[in-house]
């Protein structure tokens, strides 16, 4: 005799789904935390609170030069993290550099067109 199943019916793959938004969430989570400390890290530890009316134009070139490359890093873990969609992962950290952005500017907490 042939006995019912009576365990519930899991889709093909739920746990890869459940895995996958992880991976989503941490990428673009951690790939945040990466730009945050790797500027940081540039802009603060290297180069001393890099100030647009203060500093050095040496100073600018190189904080303008690396900072970028700290956004490369950032965008590496996010990617890595992720899997997969690189591009889609990095939009959410391109949108809250844009806020991040919008709040410096119009809290006055720049000092020029720089704002690191």
């Amino acid at each position: 005799m042939i006995e019912p199943n009576t365990e519930p019916h899991k889709r093909p793959g739920h746990g890869a789904v459940g895995l996958q938004t992880l991976r989503s969430v941490g990428g673009v989570v951690l790939g945040y935390l990466t730009l945050v400390l790797a500027s940081a890290f540039v802009q603060q530890t290297i180069f001393g609170a890099v100030s647009f009316q203060n500093s050095s134009t040496l100073t600018l070139v190189l904080a303008g030069l690396l900072t970028p490359v700290a956004a490369v890093l950032a965008g590496l873990a996010t990617a890595i993290i992720a899997g997969r969609a690189p591009v889609w992962h990095a939009i959410p950290i391109c949108l809250a550099i844009c806020a991040e952005t919008i709040f410096l500017y119009s809290t006055h907490k720049v000092d020029g067109p720089l704002w690191f």
